[in-house]
Order: C-alpha cells, then structure tokens, then sequence
C-alpha cells in the first residue's frame, strides 16, 4: 500500500510539473529548399526528449551574413553552423555531431564536361597551378582555408546556392 501511495504522489508530481511546463519559443531560420528541416526536427525532438515543449518562431529565407547579424542582435535564436574556433568564441557551441562529420567533407563541383582538367591534380600545388576560383558564402570558413593556401575564391553574397548554377554555365568567375 505504502508503494502504491509513493508511485501516486510521483506520478501527481509528474503530472503537476508537466503543467507547470512552459512552452520554449525559440525564433530560427527555414530555408525554400528545405534544407533546415533536419535542424529544426533534431531540435524540437531533443528539447520534446527532455520534457519541454516547443514552439518554433520561423523566419523564412535568410541569407547567412543576416543570420549571423540576428544572432548577434538576438533576432534569431539559434542556427547550426560549421565549427570553428572563431564560432566558439561568438556562440554557446553545442557539442553534439550532428551530420557524423560529414559536414566537414567537401565535394569539388565541376562544370560538365570539365573533369579531364582535374584528372592529374595529385597535390595543392598541382591544383594551385590550374588558376581556377572556388566559390563560397562570403562568410563560410572555407574561404579562409582557401585564402590560407594561396587558392582564388569567389565569395558569393545573398544566396549561396546561387554558386551551382554559375558554375554550371561558366564564365561567372567561379569554376
């Protein structure tokens, strides 16, 4: 009897602080081509796991260099991004993987009918001596990397996704 009085009083207690849970409205960015999906699933999925409920505030098509500039404002608040040291400094990080590292691979895209000039590059020189510009958001990590090495980076503003469709016609100064 005394067991079932104690599973009662935690069960009411469960109950009383489920109601006394206060939704969390977190403002963040969605993207038209869908590609923010995943985040904002992991995210409401995590803080669902751990007794919270959730309401995302979603403010539609941001270009990078703004998000950043909400975050720092407090407009928006929270956006995943690549890690890096500068990033840690600015924002709380949040330690947990979420692609399995595979956001920190990268894939070279070529205009069509273009391999042939990448076929015997074996080394950074090898591709340095091909002149050729690769193109980035203005504030992507990656445009450091290349800088760093000596390589040509064309830095898109607004839209970066805009970047596929220039390298796919040529002559638009990203290769």
């Amino acid at each position: 009897m005394k067991s079932k009085k104690i599973l009662m009083i935690l069960f009411c207690l469960v109950v009383v602080f489920a109601l006394q849970a206060k939704t969390i409205v977190l403002s963040i960015v969605s993207f038209n081509d869908n590609t923010h999906k995943y985040y904002h699933e992991l995210l409401e999925k995590a803080l669902e796991a751990n007794g919270h409920k959730v309401r995302l505030k979603v403010l539609r098509d941001i270009p990078q260099t703004r998000i950043i500039k909400m975050l720092e404002t407090g407009e928006i608040d929270i956006h995943w991004f690549v890690q890096n040291p500068d990033r840690d400094k600015m924002y709380v990080p949040v330690e947990v993987g979420l692609t399995n590292a595979l956001i920190g691979h990268r894939v070279l895209f070529i205009p069509k009918g273009s391999q042939e000039i990448y076929n015997n590059v074996k080394t950074l020189n090898d591709f340095r001596a091909l002149n050729k510009a690769g193109g980035f958001g203005t504030k992507w990590y990656d445009v450091k990397v290349w800088e760093a090495n000596n390589l040509k980076v064309y830095k898109k503003d607004g839209n970066w996704s805009a970047l596929y469709e220039m390298v796919a016609r040529g002559g638009r100064g990203v290769d």
